[in-house]
């Protein structure tokens, strides 16, 4: 569990930076304010609780809480590990997991995940709805992201996913760019397709090689496929801004007998709490939408609809976030 994830956002590198000789030192003079545990809440204390059950030749004998640049840090001296909170987030930098510093996910979820119960659990505002409309947009939470579409019988039968994955930074025609493998497999499609792909820091492709063909296409043609493979992912965040569900979205969740059906689950192997909302329900219509909640972020993660006699299904099987 906590390996699995990563997410960096920009407030821990200024902690990462001033900690990470005191990772290599093991130093006991750590910097920072004391604090009691009453300061930093219940959730943390009982996460910290967990991992020691958990992971005790991990997290054993650690400091008193301390607050130093907006996190709330333990030290673990003969692991040289810390565990720190802030901005609802987990993190963990030293030891087995290096000098550089790994979020492991929301507090929230890692108590979930070390089988404890959040004070939280059950209860979401899903203020942090998401859509993206570039790949700039989608990489912000994401390294690979796996979207499955079921039947669709419109088109016959189909079923299908097209997998996005992050492969790291190439400087192209002097450009910084993010490359990208693609993959799409399925009923419909005799051998999986995949695509090698680079972005750059506008979110648009300026190259695409066809790994079947070895054909690679020209920058003024390069995004319009690119964007079009990547559509699906697109998809699975923007449904969240889509006029045809966000009025039963918003009422769902303004609903006290709704939100508590809100469950712990896991979304991709990844813990997140969801909520199944049905919007719009005729004898000629019908859509389910799932919401998720990341804890940093909330999506839509799969939705069914019914129109007529045309049925669409879409949901996320793989998710390894930032």
């Amino acid at each position: 569990m906590f390996a699995r994830l990563t997410f960096r956002p920009l407030i821990i590198f200024a902690f990462l930076t001033t900690f990470s000789f005191s990772v290599q030192s093991q130093d006991s003079a750590l910097p920072g304010t004391e604090v009691a545990d009453s300061e930093v809440g219940t959730d943390a204390n009982t996460l910290v609780t967990l991992a020691s059950q958990q992971f005790p030749d991990i997290f054993a004998s650690a400091t008193s809480w301390r607050l130093y640049s907006g996190i709330y840090y333990k030290f673990y001296a003969t692991t040289g590990v810390y565990l720190g909170i802030g901005d609802g987030q987990v993190y963990v930098l030293g030891g087995q997991f290096g000098n550089e510093v790994v979020g492991v996910g929301s507090v929230a979820s890692v108590i979930t995940a070390l089988g404890g119960t959040s004070s939280s659990a059950g209860t979401t505002s899903f203020t942090n709805l998401k859509s993206a409309s570039t790949v700039n947009a989608l990489l912000e939470y994401f390294t690979t992201l796996t979207v499955n579409y079921g039947t669709i019988s419109s088109f016959g039968t189909i079923t299908s996913s097209v997998t996005l994955e992050v492969q790291g930074t190439e400087t192209i025609d002097g450009a910084a760019t993010q490359k990208l493998i693609v993959t799409i497999a399925g009923s419909n499609v005799a051998n999986p397709l995949t695509y090698q792909m680079w972005a750059n820091g506008e979110g648009k492709f300026v190259k695409v090689i066809h790994n079947a063909s070895g054909v690679e296409y020209p920058a003024t043609s390069a995004n319009l496929i690119g964007t079009s493979l990547i559509s699906s992912m697109l998809l699975a965040l923007a449904a969240a801004d889509s006029p045809a569900y966000v009025s039963g979205i918003n009422a769902a969740l303004a609903s006290p007998t709704m939100a508590s059906q809100i469950t712990q689950t896991t979304v991709g192997g990844v813990p997140a709490q969801t909520l199944r909302i049905e919007t719009n329900p005729t004898d000629s219509a019908r859509y389910v939408i799932e919401l998720s909640d990341f804890g940093s972020f909330s999506m839509v993660t799969g939705y069914e609809s019914t129109l007529g006699t045309t049925t669409s299904t879409m949901s996320l099987s793989n998710i390894v976030l930032r």
